[in-house]
């Protein structure tokens, strides 16, 4: 496994990643926060049945769940191919 993962540098840039944490925990409250409401507003349309937001939205929902990957996985492998950077470098 040495070859493919560096215990030592590992321990070496685990402090540089704790100064980072807050980035991370930062991007996650604020995802959760849209997340809840855009999915209250999505809801509540829902529930009211207005007209032609709700057609929109029960294509929206049905496209999401049926391709959930598209918006999680593609995005990663576009953003990864782009900004690749060889081991070792």
């Amino acid at each position: 496994m040495g070859k493919y993962f560096d215990v030592s540098y590992m321990i070496q840039a685990f402090p540089q990643l704790l100064n980072y944490v807050h980035v991370t925990v930062l991007i996650t409250v604020i995802s959760a926060i849209l997340g809840v409401i855009l999915g209250s507003i999505i809801a509540i349309i829902r529930l009211k049945k207005v007209p032609v937001l709700n057609q929109l939205f029960i294509v929206f929902i049905s496209f999401m769940r049926r391709h959930a990957v598209l918006g999680t996985t593609v995005p990663h492998l576009l953003w990864g191919a782009r900004n690749h950077v060889p081991y070792g470098a």
